[in-house]
């Protein structure tokens, strides 16, 4: 794909520019023409959802998109390849098919869209997406600006595929070829709608080698200018103070078998009791450990019995006595974002 982006950076031909239902620079036109037409409920959400989160997160960049001419239908029915996965050196493209889809648009739509059809058939959507950036990325670089907008284009080319399917099978209901990727975007779409924009950006950005977060260096340089304002959160420096390494694994004494036994404030009274043992007043739960605490119904999205939820605590926790006070390292409005009591 890069390889070829470089060999059409300096194409140009009139033909190319043109208005073409599915140039990417023309999405929010399609779907509002034919968002309508879906009679999935649960496939018309996850685009309005995607639709809604592509208008605040890409929207605003989309206009300093760099442009030029693209074959604009890099799916895997267009790619030819050779070898085969399990024999090195593992698969080569060899060419690209089907250039009648061509158009001037936006330069990244090209790796968009492979993505898209690259999400379709994944496991992790997420990782597919950072294979094929770190591929492009090694051949040719992608500006930041490309990168935020990428998983927004790529989502926004299921939608519209959706939707134009649903167009087409009216004129035509006797073509099959109409639904070739409809029965996967109909699975994959509401997946989608569940990931963040941002946590698919920074993805992509470190895919591309650069820093996750865009502001992350500026947070670090302001951070270090002014560390000799912070105070204290803490009476005591955690980097120095004796803690007790709590287990809350499967097999804790601490965790009780029947879920309500594990509500507060009861959890609380048997660590708070056994750091009193210790006599420490900090301690820390441990990172990557399997936890019977995620089989009660407050850790399932619906609350309900048999919902998907956790297993593995993937973070580590410090705690420390009721009658320690925290404080704010900076003078200013302290906002409660939300309270869990029974949590």
């Amino acid at each position: 794909m890069a390889t070829l982006g470089c060999a059409l950076a300096d194409f140009d031909h009139s033909a190319v520019h043109r208005e073409f239902h599915w140039d990417l620079a023309h999405a929010y036109r399609v779907l509002r023409e034919y968002r309508p037409l879906l009679t999935d409920r649960e496939l018309g959400g996850a685009i309005d959802t995607l639709v809604a989160q592509f208008d605040l997160h890409v929207g605003p960049v989309l206009n300093g998109l760099p442009r030029r001419t693209l074959h604009n239908d890099l799916n895997d029915y267009n790619v030819l390849v050779d070898g085969a996965l399990t024999v090195e050196p593992g698969m080569r493209v060899t060419g690209i098919v089907d250039f009648g889809d061509m158009v001037h648009g936006y330069a990244v739509a090209d790796l968009a869209i492979a993505a898209a059809y690259a999400m379709l058939g994944a496991d992790d959507p997420l990782a597919s997406i950072a294979q094929l950036v770190r591929g492009h990325t090694a051949v040719a670089p992608l500006a930041e600006v490309e990168l935020r907008a990428l998983f927004g284009l790529s989502v926004m080319r299921l939608a519209m595929s959706a939707c134009i399917a649903a167009h087409q099978r009216r004129l035509r209901p006797d073509n099959d070829y109409l639904d070739v990727s409809q029965a996967a975007i109909r699975r994959v779409l509401p997946q989608l709608a569940r990931v963040p924009f941002r946590l698919a950006e920074a993805i992509c950005r470190d895919a591309a080698g650069l820093e996750p977060s865009p502001s992350a260096a500026h947070v670090r340089s302001w951070l270090a200018e002014h560390s000799t304002e912070f105070a204290p959160v803490l009476p005591f420096d955690l980097r120095t103070e004796p803690a007790l390494v709590l287990d809350l694994s499967v097999a804790s004494p601490l965790v009780r078998a029947e879920p309500a036994e594990n509500a507060e404030p009861l959890l609380t009274a048997r660590v708070t009791n056994t750091m009193r043992e210790a006599g420490l007043r900090v301690s820390v739960g441990r990172y990557d450990e399997p936890r019977l605490l995620y089989s009660s119904t407050f850790f399932g999205e619906t609350g309900a019995p048999l919902a998907e939820r956790r297993t593995i605590h993937l973070r580590t926790r410090s705690c420390w006595r009721l009658r320690d006070a925290v404080h704010s390292p900076l003078r200013g409005p302290f906002r409660l974002p939300g309270n869990r009591p029974a949590r």
